[in-house]
């Protein structure tokens, strides 16, 4: 059984996941890297062979051409991935022949290569087209090249295929270094309704004599009701926050007594002891 789903497990700790990597996006970003090489290293073997394949000259910036059923099939997957990494590299056009436009710009104007003679309609839609596409490219007596970001990474190159997600609320409440893994990891579960108590197997259609917890059998087994509202875990939070000499109202869940425990005005050694109260009842 399923309890959280893979695209969260795929995110990273800080937007709620466990930071397992996503193995389709990892392959495209090894592919993407392909992409880079082959605009960079301009005198290496690979570039030269993919050259042969796409039978595409040196002034191309970046072969896309590539019909042939046979040896190719790499490379139309790499280059794919242009639409989804667009926005970490610009094409600079200086001479246009690596961009095939050379022969669509004449007297500092687009002029396009048609067919037949266009008609009213086809010709206004031609010069919206013209438009909307801004300011024509100077050529100069320099070749063409695809300019990546200064700081372009796999790392970075992963991340913008995987989106850009916003940090969750409760990423700040774990994994911290002074708290044990199975603490971190069962608390990254509570806060994703994912830990597997009574409520929630019947909520997955579970069947199951009873839902109550049967330490106290007065109230659904919940996560909420096991680290908080039990008789027996009230108990262990009394004892501690009485150590403490200070009173505090019980939250109803347990994400909302971590949110509200970051409102206390302790300092010093019960400000540490405080911060630590909160993970000891899942490590009893």
């Amino acid at each position: 059984m399923a309890w959280v789903n893979w695209q969260i497990i795929n995110l990273t700790k800080e937007q709620g996941g466990l930071g397992v990597k996503n193995f389709r996006i990892a392959n495209k970003t090894l592919l993407a890297k392909w992409i880079w090489r082959y605009t960079k290293q301009k005198q290496s073997l690979r570039r030269n062979i993919v050259q042969q394949k796409t039978m595409a000259t040196a002034d191309i910036i970046l072969p896309v051409e590539d019909n042939s059923t046979q040896g190719r099939s790499l490379w139309r997957n790499v280059t794919k991935l242009v639409p989804e990494i667009h926005s970490l590299f610009t094409f600079k056009i200086r001479n246009g022949r690596g961009a095939s436009i050379a022969q669509m710009i004449r007297d500092g104007r687009w002029c396009g290569n048609f067919r037949h003679q266009l008609n009213a309609n086809e010709q206004m839609e031609w010069d919206l087209l013209c438009r909307d596409i801004g300011l024509v490219p100077t050529l100069v007596y320099r070749d063409d090249e695809v300019d990546f970001t200064a700081n372009y990474s796999n790392k970075l190159c992963y991340d913008t295929l995987a989106g850009n997600v916003p940090e969750c609320c409760f990423s700040k409440f774990l994994w911290k270094n002074y708290i044990p893994p199975k603490v971190n990891f069962l608390l990254w579960a509570i806060f994703h309704n994912s830990l597997p108590t009574r409520v929630m197997l019947s909520h997955r259609r579970v069947e199951l004599d009873s839902t109550d917890f049967p330490l106290c059998n007065n109230a659904l087994e919940s996560a909420d009701h096991l680290l908080l509202h039990c008789s027996y875990s009230f108990k262990l939070w009394d004892y501690f926050i009485k150590s403490l000499i200070i009173s505090w109202p019980m939250s109803g869940k347990v994400l909302q007594l971590f949110e509200a425990w970051e409102c206390n005005v302790l300092a010093g050694r019960c400000m540490e002891h405080f911060a630590l109260c909160r993970y000891m009842e899942c490590l009893e």
